[in-house]
């Protein structure tokens, strides 16, 4: 029986759809260029095509920071293909920079300088395992005989495990206190770890499940943030070993700690608790005038 001709022809668009669905990259890609008008004027000039490079190519030099005593810039720039730091002094030319890291199978994804000057800090992973480790290397050693940058030191040394930067305090310009999983692979015990040294302590063992740690402005562990088995976000004040929750929002809510204000004793947060709020605000909350 002959279909309708308004059901065959709903038919036949449905499956040049499907073709140019399937077919389309590829009938476009071998369909011929535009022919020159009949009339003899000139065919219309296609724009050129831009080489993947000038979108997805190393940079000739990004992510710029100047020392915090103004003498030195670092900067990322390729070395052998791979993005590496280097340094130079601030009046000189970039041309005249040094090479700080030296890694060719992976680019350095992240870095700062210490709040002395002393180091540049840096985070790289194993093969893209994202097990990421903190590493400190001297912009003013010498590289080594044999090398092309000095070398650096793995502050955190973390095997199968990722290291996560909370606080670099500038009361103690020597210290940084990191986040470790290699205890317990869900959550992240906090230790001090001293950058001319390299030794680390464990200043709290995570036992209570917290998902991240927050310090204040003189370098003091004052929160953590829990999320619930009901997925609500807890936010706690941290006093010695006790935990006392300062602030909490619902599963359907968003909040969470930004840093300490300057006063070091009230906290940004970002939070959309309650019913009035449809957008997430910046709100200052004091932890130790917060309801039980």
């Amino acid at each position: 029986m002959r279909l309708p001709s308004f059901v065959e022809r709903a038919r036949t668009a449905a499956i040049g759809l499907a073709v140019a669905a399937i077919c389309g990259p590829t009938l476009l890609a071998q369909a011929p260029l535009p022919a020159a008008p009949r009339d003899g004027s000139a065919a219309v000039a296609q724009p050129p095509v831009l080489d993947r490079e000038l979108f997805f190519g190393n940079p000739e030099i990004t992510g710029a920071q100047i020392s915090p005593d103004g003498r030195y810039i670092a900067f990322i720039k390729p070395y052998k293909d791979t993005r590496n730091v280097w340094v130079k002094k601030a009046a000189e030319p970039f041309g005249a920079a040094r090479l700080i890291t030296a890694d060719t199978k992976r680019p350095i994804p992240r870095y700062f300088w210490s709040r002395d000057s002393k180091y540049i800090l840096y985070v790289q992973d194993n093969a893209g395992d994202e097990n990421y480790n903190v590493y400190a290397v001297n912009p003013a050693e010498m590289p080594a005989a044999g090398q092309d940058a000095p070398a650096a030191r793995n502050l955190t040394d973390a095997k199968g495990a990722r290291a996560m930067i909370y606080s670099v305090p500038k009361r103690t310009p020597d210290v940084i206190y990191v986040g470790l999983n290699d205890r317990d692979a869900a959550w992240h015990d906090v230790y001090r770890v001293s950058l001319a040294s390299g030794e680390r302590t464990l200043l709290r063992k995570n036992a209570d499940r917290i998902a991240g740690w927050v310090f204040d402005q003189q370098g003091e562990l004052r929160l953590g943030v829990r999320t619930t088995d009901a997925g609500d976000t807890e936010i706690l004040a941290v006093s010695g070993d006790t935990l006392k929750p300062v602030y909490t929002c619902t599963v359907l809510e968003s909040c969470g700690p930004v840093r300490f204000h300057k006063d070091n004793a009230r906290v940004y947060l970002q939070s959309n608790k309650g019913d009035a709020n449809d957008f997430v605000r910046l709100v200052l909350l004091d932890p130790a005038r917060a309801p039980a």
